[in-house]
């Protein structure tokens, strides 16, 4: 994967909440990728603007993407309410559709959601595969 200028310009706008200055950066990326689809998922985020996060989420799927780690780290911290049980459902079925449900990190992403939006079971059936995981990880590397 190539960074090239505009990638970085886009995410310091994004970051920055410069969402006119980033849109102009958008209109002259020519080749699409995860980077920039997470650049601007990140930046929605920051910004507050959870439609057009959830609408990113949605055309990086449309146009063929897959999400990597980082894409669903950001849009769990957005589905920790009450208002997003249907987007919490899909984004949990892509993250095992994607096999990435064994990913420590996004174990305690999923656990935290969770826990945010008031599933208290869920989130302790969660956290207690992810400690144990944790826990024989640690054991082997202690011995050797």
């Amino acid at each position: 994967m190539i960074f090239s200028a505009m990638h970085w310009e886009l995410h310091m706008y994004m970051k920055c909440g410069m969402l006119c200055e980033a849109k102009d950066i958008v209109n002259k990326i020519q080749i699409w990728d995860i980077v920039v689809w997470n650049s601007l998922i990140v930046g929605y985020i920051q910004c507050k603007l959870t439609e057009r996060t959830f609408y990113c989420f949605e055309q990086l799927h449309l146009e063929g993407h897959s999400p990597n780690i980082v894409t669903f780290i950001c849009i769990l911290k957005t589905c920790g309410n009450e208002e997003t049980v249907e987007i919490r459902k899909e984004v949990h079925a892509k993250i095992i559709h994607n096999h990435l449900e064994n990913e420590n990190i996004i174990a305690k992403a999923l656990t935290d959601m969770y826990s945010k939006c008031g599933m208290t079971a869920k989130a302790c059936g969660l956290f207690h595969t992810f400690s144990n995981r944790l826990c024989i990880y640690q054991l082997l590397q202690t011995q050797g």
